[in-house]
């Protein structure tokens, strides 16, 4: 009896030492697949037909050959070897929307987005399927999960973004997003404002934004003025970038915003801007000195190569008319 126990226990570790052996060269060779050797993914099946990455892989590469029944099979036995991989079950998926068979394609890629909630690939296939299938209101969120986990892909996708903001009967579906801004949303308006040809569509998307519980940020205003000011709109962008200010910026509103550079430079709407390039030599700031009206006062210092000032700025709103502008200056350290 111990011999035959015995013999039982080698064959044992034999067999479980010759599957770690299997499935350790078959990952090898898919690295090598992913490294562009073409034919490792049939090595890797050969050391171990049932990987189901492996089958997945193999599954895909069918069904772009037009073989879809053997493409199926190891779509399936991939699902059946790794349930937890939501990858072969969006291949499927689409497989049977594309049979009208909706309803099974459906509760398929609700299944693979319970498996992978935050993955990209998974929630950019998602957002396919959902934009393949007529539903836009879905694939929008699927497309925001992407934009929030991924920024990468918010180069290629902000185009997208922008297009269904721009046209009205699929604008809405942004409504969501501009009610409960993601954290891709702000470079996305950004974005918006400076490519959009179409100025009422930035303004219906501001709308929306201002619908929402979570009120419009400086940056959204600061990037829709600036779009304003570009159009032309100056009478438009002056009253919004005043209904932005607190009282102590509405107080310093006068023919010169913050004429006594009491206030931070914003560089932004209708104040300061205040821009010298970096390594110029050229300091703008603020400081407290004498013999001034109110505390602080212009600071300007000039070090290294003479050049023209104009690194200090401001975009006025008056009447045409003839205006002069005045003050006083000390020079230091001549």
């Amino acid at each position: 009896f111990r011999i035959v126990w015995r013999i039982g226990l080698v064959a044992t570790a034999l067999v479980l030492g010759w599957k770690v052996v299997s499935v350790n060269m078959a990952d090898h060779m898919l690295g090598r697949y992913y490294d562009g050797d073409g034919e490792a993914l049939e090595l890797a099946m050969a050391w171990d037909e049932n990987h189901p990455k492996a089958q997945a892989l193999q599954g895909s590469r069918l069904l772009k050959r037009g073989q879809k029944e053997e493409a199926e099979a190891y779509l399936a036995s991939a699902v059946v070897n790794n349930p937890a991989d939501a990858w072969p079950l969006m291949l499927l998926a689409d497989q049977r929307r594309q049979e009208g068979k909706q309803e099974i394609a459906d509760q398929m890629v609700e299944t693979a987005d319970r498996l992978r909630p935050v993955d990209p690939q998974i929630q950019r296939l998602l957002a396919v399927h959902w934009y393949k299938s007529g539903q836009l209101d879905k694939a929008i969120l699927h497309l925001s999960r992407v934009l929030s986990t991924s920024p990468g892909e918010r180069k290629d996708m902000y185009p997208i973004v922008l297009q269904i903001a721009e046209h009205t009967e699929t604008r809405q579906t942004l409504r969501p997003l501009a009610e409960d801004p993601p954290v891709w949303w702000e470079s996305f308006f950004a974005y918006a404002m400076r490519n959009s040809k179409n100025i009422d569509s930035l303004r219906a998307l501001v709308a929306m934004r201002k619908n929402s519980r979570i009120p419009v940020s400086d940056y959204e205003r600061n990037a829709y003025i600036s779009r304003l000011k570009k159009d032309g709109y100056i009478a438009e962008a002056y009253l919004l970038w005043v209904s932005g200010l607190d009282k102590p910026e509405r107080e310093a509103l006068a023919y010169l915003y913050d004429g006594n550079f009491e206030l931070d430079f914003s560089n932004s709407g209708f104040g300061w801007y205040a821009n010298p390039p970096k390594r110029s030599g050229i300091v703008v700031s603020r400081g407290k000195t004498y013999d001034v009206s109110g505390e602080r006062a212009l600071y300007l210092s000039f070090r290294g190569k003479r050049q023209r000032f104009n690194h200090l700025r401001q975009n006025l709103f008056l009447n045409p008319g003839n205006y002069q502008l005045t003050g006083r200056v000390r020079v230091d350290k001549l």
